[in-house]
């Protein structure tokens, strides 16, 4: 299973989200929030954290590494990012790196309010006509006739 995380603070994830028997875990395309994953700035550094899970390790899921992306970068949809392991001790000819991410699809949609947050420029324009040429509305030829629809009489 995966988890995003912003600033130390899980954003997306669940550890019953996980793959089960593979070691190439391919996880299924998941929607989410640009404000609740980095609050719409699309340099902040997003961490995903990649886990094993165990059933019944009493010391808990192993941690396998971790990826730092910003949402610029996954626009570009990387190949091969390196999956690094800190916590992982570096022995004799062996690397801290677990394996390798790929970003495969990346779809943004903005929501209306992602534009008025952005910044967009809206202008609105109201216009009466009071011109005496179309007629009172309480007349039935009136331009401005408004006619009760069960019975077709005018209505003031």
């Amino acid at each position: 299973y995966f988890l995003i995380t912003r600033n130390g603070v899980t954003v997306y994830g669940d550890r019953k989200d996980r793959i089960m028997d593979t070691i190439y875990p391919k996880w299924p395309p998941f929607k989410i929030d640009t404000h609740h994953l980095c609050q719409n700035d699309p340099n902040a550094p997003i961490t995903i954290e990649m886990f094993d899970w165990d059933k019944n390790d009493k010391s808990g899921d192993d941690f396998l590494g971790k990826v730092t992306l910003t949402m610029n970068q996954m626009k570009m949809r990387p190949k091969g990012i390196e999956v690094v392991n800190d916590k992982r001790k570096k022995k004799k000819n062996k690397q801290n790196q677990f394996g390798t991410f790929d970003v495969m699809t990346y779809k943004s949609a903005s929501s209306f309010i992602d534009y008025l947050q952005g910044g967009v420029d809206m202008s609105l324009m109201v216009a009466i006509d009071f011109t005496a040429s179309n007629g009172h509305p309480a007349d039935i030829k009136s331009l401005h006739c408004i006619q009760d629809p069960q019975t077709g009489s005018p209505v003031i």
